[in-house]
């Protein structure tokens, strides 16, 4: 591995121990946000580093899925299907009645 992915990895080891967001962590360091983001995904495709840090997945799967529920004079407004509409168009329809 050259110097140049030597130092890539040292930077990316460091913003995993940061409590930093990547763009507030680049601004700190002084780097450009957009490269840090380049080069994370060049890794990332490599397998050279993980997607996020341990504490970030830990924190993502604890809020990851949320009960929700409807009251009996909403539900029966409501048609029986629950359309919730994610980033890059994913639409999740889930039925009323369904339960976990």
């Amino acid at each position: 591995m050259d110097a140049e992915h030597q130092e890539w990895l040292s930077i990316f080891k460091e913003w995993q121990h940061s409590k930093l967001p990547q763009k507030d962590f680049c601004k700190a360091q002084g780097l450009r946000y957009t490269q840090f983001c380049t080069k994370r995904s060049e890794f990332l495709q490599q397998g050279i580093i993980q997607s996020c840090r341990p504490a970030d997945l830990q924190k993502r799967l604890a809020t990851a899925f949320l009960p929700i529920g409807l009251a009996s004079s909403v539900a029966a407004k409501t048609p029986s299907m629950i359309e919730i509409q994610l980033p890059h168009g994913i639409l999740l329809r889930i039925p009323v009645d369904v339960t976990a």
